[in-house]
């Protein structure tokens, strides 16, 4: 990943943490790729360990990372398989 990208990825969960508060909560990180999982690292790193990884690509169904798995989001919202993925952010915060 790129350096500044990193560094902002790593200020925005600072703050993200900082202003909200993470500890105790589900956290879901969006898309499987190789940035969620430095991301997943960086939540490992200070004692969090996120729900999974939600991707609508089959093809990353079930593979696991350090343990966090990659699934469908339906299996976590059933009923709403056509819902955006914005759409379901606000309800990911609440505790």
């Amino acid at each position: 990943m790129d350096r500044q990208l990193y560094e902002e990825m790593t200020r925005n969960l600072e703050k993200l943490d900082r202003e909200q508060g993470l500890t105790g909560r589900q956290i879901f990180l969006f898309g499987h790729c190789s940035a969620a999982e430095e991301l997943a690292d960086m939540l490992l790193d200070r004692g969090q360990t996120p729900a999974g990884f939600l991707d609508n690509n089959g093809a990353k169904h079930g593979k696991t990372y350090r343990g966090i798995k990659s699934c469908l989001r339906r299996r976590f919202w059933p009923g709403s398989p056509r819902r955006p993925w914005s759409a379901l952010w606000p309800g990911l915060m609440r505790p």
